[in-house]
């Protein structure tokens, strides 16, 4: 959690919650499979995401 790009705010939430999805899913044994799943419906539900590093998923 401490390599999180955003200091506070609504991106800041998201991120911490999208690494709590996946220390979850790792502890629970999901795959490869299971990751690539979840990011395929991911991107179906949000397709422009800018990162504060300059790159996007656009």
């Amino acid at each position: 959690m401490d390599s999180c790009p955003y200091m506070s705010g609504y991106l800041h939430q998201e991120w911490v919650n999208g690494w709590r999805d996946g220390r979850q899913d790792y502890w629970n044994g999901f795959g490869d499979s299971t990751k690539a799943q979840k990011l395929e419906t991911y991107r179906t539900v949000s397709t422009n995401i800018h990162h504060p590093n300059g790159w996007s998923t656009v």
